[in-house]
């Protein structure tokens, strides 16, 4: 669905970026992507990108114990050994 809101923000205005639908944009290179809502009461908002890190992880681990990402860590380097094995 198209955005309710006015704005300038077109494929029309902007034919090299790739503005398609209502997906996350940076066609003035914000500091970040974003799209327009399409929530009548929000304009627009920051999409986060593909693989960073979300701020809401301030550690940057979903994982909040240490010796907890030490066993991950230790169970995924095993797996890694039996694949190359195999």
């Amino acid at each position: 669905p198209n955005s309710p809101h006015n704005h300038f923000y077109t494929s029309a205005n902007y034919p090299t970026a790739g503005l398609r639908e209502n997906y996350c944009r940076n066609p003035r290179n914000a500091s970040t992507i974003w799209c327009m809502t399409t929530n009548s009461e929000k304009r627009w908002e920051q999409c986060i990108p593909i693989g960073v890190i979300s701020p809401e992880c301030a550690t940057g681990y979903q994982i909040d114990k240490q010796y907890s990402r030490d066993a991950l860590r230790i169970c995924a380097y095993c797996v890694w050994a039996i694949g190359g094995v195999w």
